[in-house]
């Protein structure tokens, strides 16, 4: 049994306070989900054929280091809680950065949960820069909301590692709904309800920031359903109270699909190289759609799961930390874990990925009308 405390409805944007509700969370509870959990028990194609020992930055080559380190214990901060796909990822990869750091060191990963990833983002950002502190990130979720909210960092700043995973997002309708495609889903937009893992979540902003970069529709039609996480937004589109759910990442959708009467109506990518990892489950590629904008959205909503360390570390250990993250990607061992585990390594990229793209985030979310949208949903 399931307590959903307090569960708040939005509709056009009325608030309606409800009581609270105990229900059974039936097929969601095997789910196993997270706030941001990613989960696919799909093939490394893609990972295999697209990540080589160069990661953008020099790392991949062999260098000798005139600094010693690590010196003592690497911590990985999880800015969530255990049991989600950013702890998952850190805890598969820690084992691999102990073995392929230069020094013989324990890698340990701590959650430091509170303000939806502020908490944790904050402290390592305050963290001292000199290489002994790491964490685990989403460039979307951190940008929006360094943009939405009040924070003490710079996510630009920092020292970026690597995208361990990039994964495109997913719109998953349930199939009641009878939603055949994206020209149905903006006709019938004010109809449906939208199920959020809260407000803020990417299921929240990213479905506001596609109707204003598509102009396909206002704020004010959709009409979102808040709850208090994945598991109990998956009991509410069991229960019949949603239709649709943005999830980011896909991996995550497929879950969804597989555990729900639900179909995967629009994937946020192009088709080429997907389907070896989503196994051919029927979609509408955003990328086959001629949408102005649309790939602008796909491209800067795809879930990327970087590491990254506090502003001002050495270029010395840097260096060191990317060459073994690159040595990590490449990692058969690591590979064939991550992907029985149901946490496959989806189009890995380098720290200048990651700056690239963070900075056209920056750009695009940060100026009039997309800041203040992003603001007002905070």
């Amino acid at each position: 049994m399931l307590n959903l405390s307090w569960l708040t409805m939005v509709r056009r944007k009325t608030v309606i306070n409800r009581r609270e509700i105990i229900a059974s969370i039936g097929t969601a509870a095997t789910l196993g989900l997270a706030g941001c959990s990613s989960s696919n028990g799909g093939s490394n194609d893609t990972a295999a054929s697209e990540t080589t020992g160069d990661t953008g930055n020099g790392e991949g080559d062999e260098t000798e280091s005139s600094v010693d380190y690590p010196t003592e214990e690497v911590e990985i901060i999880v800015p969530y809680a255990t049991g989600g796909g950013f702890d998952a990822y850190a805890r598969l990869t820690a084992p691999y950065l102990e073995k392929h750091l230069p020094n013989d060191v324990t890698v340990t990963v701590k959650n430091v949960v509170g303000g939806g990833g502020v908490k944790g983002t904050t402290e390592t950002y305050n963290a001292d820069p000199d290489g002994h502190t790491l964490m685990i990130w989403d460039a979307y979720q951190g940008v929006t909301q360094q943009i939405g909210r009040n924070v003490g960092y710079q996510l630009q700043e920092m020292s970026h590692i690597g995208a361990v995973t990039q994964s495109p997002n997913s719109l998953i309708s349930m199939e009641s709904a009878g939603i055949s495609g994206w020209d149905d889903f903006v006709n019938r937009i004010d109809e449906l309800n939208f199920a959020t893992q809260g407000v803020g979540a990417i299921s929240h902003t990213g479905v506001v920031l596609l109707g204003e970069l598509t102009g396909a529709w206002a704020e004010e039609d959709v009409n979102f359903v808040h709850y208090g996480g994945t598991g109990e937004a998956l009991s509410g589109l069991e229960r019949g109270e949603a239709d649709v759910f943005l999830v980011g990442p896909a991996t995550s959708g497929l879950k969804v699909v597989k555990a729900l009467n639900s179909e995967m109506t629009i994937m946020f990518s192009d088709p080429v190289g997907e389907d070896s990892i989503y196994h051919g489950v029927p979609k509408q590629y955003s990328g086959d759609l001629d949408i102005e904008n649309m790939d602008q959205y796909a491209r800067l909503t795809r879930f990327r799961r970087f590491f990254t360390g506090p502003p001002g570390v050495p270029e010395e250990i840097l260096e060191i930390q990317r060459n073994a993250f690159s040595k990590i990607i490449q990692d058969e061992e690591f590979l064939q874990e991550t992907s029985e585990k149901g946490r496959p390594i989806v189009n890995p990229g380098s720290a200048d990925q990651v700056s690239e793209v963070m900075g056209e985030q920056f750009e695009t979310f940060g100026s009039s009308p997309m800041k203040g949208i992003i603001q007002g949903v905070f």
